[in-house]
């Protein structure tokens, strides 16, 4: 429906009823009047307004032609799409950007899901990894640790242990003692290093 050529409610402006009184429209526009007028801080537009409004209504042909498009004003502007065609555009806008937002939102949500998923497995076997590799090195670090005593008895006595070993240069027999300490130190220090390894890839997919 086309907009009407007047849109403005000159009843509402005047705070009265279509049905009112010729001198009830007066009495309503002189106390309006008074409190809208420029000089009394009032709005200039509003006072303007105000006016022709009066000016419509006061005249009885003028009136009856307004009466007759009235109903069509009312409708224009109780209607949503009329009132405010600017602030509907902006609104719808910004509809339109919510749900393109919130349909974003729950795609990333569903891609996190889906990739989080397919980390797990992997994440799953890090963590064993990470705890048997922890397991050999404590149980490397134990052995070591029970070893040093007996080898330190060994070399303090050297005979003491004659009848489990076969008699063997005492030179030879101290350096495979060290090699094996040096193996186990060596063995000790690569599950470290691939336990630091094993925790790196841990975060970074986590």
């Amino acid at each position: 429906m086309a907009p009407p050529t007047i849109t403005e409610d000159y009843y509402s402006t005047l705070g009265v009823d279509q049905s009112a009184t010729l001198e009830l429209i007066t009495k309503d526009y002189r106390r309006l009047a008074l409190t809208l007028h420029p000089d009394r801080g009032g709005s200039t537009q509003a006072f303007q307004s105000l006016g022709l409004a009066y000016e419509t209504l006061n005249d009885e042909a003028k009136r009856r032609a307004y009466d007759q498009i009235y109903p069509s004003i009312r409708l224009y502007r109780e209607s949503p799409q009329s009132s405010n065609p600017t602030k509907q555009s902006e609104t719808r806008r910004e509809d339109d950007l919510l749900a393109t937002l919130r349909c974003e939102n729950e795609a990333r949500s569903s891609q996190w899901k889906v990739e989080q998923e397919g980390l797990m497995p992997p994440i799953i076997a890090l963590q064993r990894s990470i705890r048997a590799l922890e397991k050999e090195i404590k149980d490397l670090r134990d052995a070591a640790d029970a070893a040093a005593p007996a080898a330190k008895a060994r070399e303090r006595n050297p005979r003491a242990s004659d009848h489990f070993e076969d008699k063997q240069d005492e030179t030879a027999r101290k350096e495979r003692q060290r090699q094996k300490r040096r193996a186990r130190r060596d063995e000790i220090e690569s599950k470290e290093w691939q336990l630091s390894l094993q925790e790196a890839a841990l975060q970074e997919k986590q």
